[in-house]
């Protein structure tokens, strides 16, 4: 099985395929087990997982994503700089394979990603960390009694924002399509032979990287400790201040969502709280990049990606020639699937060059 998985601070994402059960996406939290005296009625749901999970360093059991939002005692996002030593990554990763996994026993050749500023030190380490066997027993959730022997035979760690641009010009067979993309005012671009700048907002960080016909351009390259994350905990402040109002962050993501709040019975429009700090998050991510991209006007594109850049778009849009990936959230983990499924790209993921076939 190639999987490409996007193991995110905020969302896990895996793809193995287009199909029905082949993509999936919960919430990167994990917490330990617990006995639980009242339990749903309906518990096999993706709301609802609840794994024993054995492998390399790693015997338990965890409530992940929905489930350990709700019932774990110590809930824990993955917001560890480093991903390499810490079981979440493991939790997570089985998780999502297995959900994926069709059979009993599955090999999996997975590709994945770092952010920009840890990839230099973490690459191999990783990649060494995720390969082995893993079994994993769902006590709960979609495979409810069912368990999936998890063979990781080959692990490759690619470029977070890179993974993205890796969606738009490979094919799901890992052959590239010779497609250009084409910008709102009906320009197209080549972006195999073209100087691009991505912007990856993610969950915790903002990954920006440029592209030079899909060679690695590290000067102008980097990562900033800004992203979703910044503006819910400014959103939940404000809340607070005004409204004496402690809202639990994941609480926080909803009231961002729909728009408002409920307190002691009344409904409050948190609207204008959000605009405002995701104005100002916007801001502060342009002004980070343009110290490095000074000549922005050598870009051809600039591409935008991830959940926060698909929730971000209509403030992030200032600059000439952006273009907002489609599907923006499952875009590195789409990337990451096709390069699976490629024969070309060199292993430290910093200078893949693919060719266009025919």
């Amino acid at each position: 099985m190639k999987v490409g998985s996007d193991l995110g601070y905020g969302f896990v994402k895996a793809v193995c395929g287009r199909g029905p059960g082949e993509q999936v996406m919960f919430q990167s939290v994990v917490g330990k087990a617990r006995p639980r005296n009242l339990v749903t009625i309906n518990t096999s749901t993706l709301e609802n997982l609840h794994v024993h999970i054995e492998g390399p360093g790693i015997d338990g059991e965890y409530f992940v994503g929905d489930l350990a939002r709700r019932e774990a005692f110590d809930t824990s996002l993955t917001m560890d700089e480093d991903k390499v030593m810490h079981e979440n990554t493991v939790v997570l990763l089985a998780t999502s394979l297995a959900l994926l996994a069709k059979g009993a026993e599955t090999e999996v050749d997975l590709v994945t990603g770092l952010p920009v500023s840890h990839y230099v030190k973490q690459r191999v380490a990783l990649e060494q960390r995720l390969r082995g066997d893993y079994t994993v027993t769902f006590m709960s959730g979609p495979l409810q009694g069912q368990q999936r022997r998890l063979v990781i035979r080959s692990a490759r760690v690619f470029v977070q924002a890179a993974g993205a641009v890796y969606s738009e010009i490979l094919g799901d067979d890992g052959r590239a399509t010779g497609k250009p993309i084409v910008l709102d005012d009906g320009r197209p671009v080549d972006l195999t032979d073209s100087k691009i700048g991505v912007i990856d907002v993610g969950f915790k960080t903002t990954d920006y990287v440029v592209l030079e016909r899909m060679r690695w351009v590290d000067l102008e390259s980097s990562s900033v400790n800004v992203g979703m994350n910044t503006i819910f905990r400014a959103v939940q402040r404000e809340l607070n201040r005004r409204f004496n109002y402690d809202l639990p962050l994941y609480n926080v993501e909803s009231a961002v969502a729909s728009g408002e709040i409920e307190s002691a019975g009344k409904k409050y429009d948190v609207r204008p709280i959000t605009e405002a700090a995701m104005q100002a998050i916007a801001k502060k991510i342009l002004d980070s990049i343009s110290a490095d991209w000074q000549n922005r006007a050598a870009l051809r594109a600039v591409l935008v990606a991830g959940g926060g850049g698909a929730a971000l778009w209509g403030y992030l849009r200032h600059w000439d020639a952006m273009y907002l990936m489609p599907n923006a959230q499952m875009a590195n983990a789409l990337g990451y699937f096709k390069l699976a499924n490629s024969g070309h790209g060199a292993s430290d993921g910093t200078q893949a060059v693919v060719h266009p076939v025919g």
